[in-house]
């Protein structure tokens, strides 16, 4: 019945042909809604903070090696979201083990929005 209704019965293959293509035209104009971006949770943040990151970066940000990015000198927080993010769920070798497996996206996004707030002067590129 719905066949019928969006594709009327015609005795050429070329009518409904352009039927079949005005319902696609239609479907291809339809506006998708964005996905509604989500505020990042500093509490959160801060929780995975000090249970995963503190380890390496010290409760002050300090690195606790030369090797690790010192926070309060805002090493790497001059780079864009998404290299941050990224850096965090793959890791980065021989520096960084990959969290993407421990922590979900919401979880990292949660956890660069702490450290930018706390170490690098609030949100950072995106």
């Amino acid at each position: 019945m719905l066949v019928r209704m969006l594709f009327p019965l015609t005795s050429d293959a070329r009518s409904t042909t352009v039927w079949l293509g005005i319902w696609l035209l239609a479907l291809s104009v339809v506006p998708v809604q964005p996905a509604i971006a989500r505020t990042p949770d500093l509490a959160a943040g801060q929780d995975v903070y000090f249970s995963i990151c503190v380890s390496c970066h010290g409760p002050d940000g300090h690195g606790a090696d030369t090797h690790i990015p010192s926070f309060i000198y805002r090493e790497r927080l001059e780079k864009d979201d998404v290299t941050l993010r990224r850096s965090i769920r793959d890791g980065v070798p021989d520096r960084m083990p990959p969290w993407g497996g421990y922590l979900d996206d919401d979880r990292i996004a949660d956890v660069l929005a702490y450290i930018r707030h706390r170490f690098g002067g609030g949100q950072g590129r995106r």
